[in-house]
């Protein structure tokens, strides 16, 4: 079996404070721990969405606790959103509150093999 992977994409005009008509990040006066902590919670969301399926069950087992893999991005979050619908990918939009933000999505895990095409695209976080 291949790998399990989370992937965690985070909203690129929430990381830079633009996004067009709205610089979000200035309006939300946003560093780099309030971002960190929107990941955080998608992926909190994402595992207990998805708690019942064997991947992910696997994903967070005392065996592989220690060896996770997640995969961070930033993305023009609307189409890959799109995408991951249209597909069928599994996965949790964190909405900020009360701001009305999206600002990161988690997928449950996954392998690798199953997920890297629709994500393909995205520029790695490092």
């Amino acid at each position: 079996m291949t790998k399990l992977v989370q992937y965690v994409i985070l909203n690129n005009a929430v990381m830079t404070g633009t996004s067009g008509w709205f610089q979000i990040g200035k309006f939300l006066g946003w560093g780099t721990g309030e971002i960190a902590t929107q990941a955080c919670h998608a992926c909190v969301a994402a595992i207990s969405t998805f708690a019942h399926l064997p991947d992910t069950q696997k994903y967070i087992s005392p065996e592989c606790i220690q060896s996770m893999t997640k995969t961070t991005s930033d993305a023009e979050f609307r189409t890959t959103l799109d995408t991951l619908n249209k597909a069928g990918i599994e996965h949790y939009c964190w909405t900020e509150q009360p701001e009305n933000t999206m600002t990161c999505i988690a997928l449950r895990p996954y392998e690798k093999s199953t997920v890297s095409r629709y994500l393909r695209q995205l520029n790695l976080q490092r």
